[in-house]
């Protein structure tokens, strides 16, 4: 079976095939929306311990899985900085 990949899931540090990307996009964009679900409840019943870092905690998960995946340095160049990709780079893994 031959393995199908695009030039956006190829084109990184760390290319993917097809189905590989799609999992992960599909799956953490889901995870995703239920964190801003629970923040919407948050907003309304702040109280409520087990949702007072849900979201948030939830949001810093998934920068840091796509900090550790090599595949957005760019991104991560851009929206904060060089100093903070280089310091990314120094510490993945870790």
């Amino acid at each position: 079976m031959k393995k199908f990949s695009t030039k956006h899931t190829r084109d990184t540090k760390n290319p993917q095939m097809y189905r590989e990307h799609f999992m992960g996009a599909f799956f953490g964009s889901l995870q995703l929306i239920g964190y801003g679900l629970v923040g919407l409840i948050h907003a309304f019943l702040p109280e409520i311990k087990m949702f007072q870092f849900f979201t948030s905690s939830g949001i810093i998960r998934a920068y840091k899985s796509l900090e550790e995946s090599y595949r957005h340095d760019l991104e991560i160049q851009k929206i904060f900085s060089l100093e903070r990709l280089e310091y990314v780079q120094k510490h993945r893994g870790k």
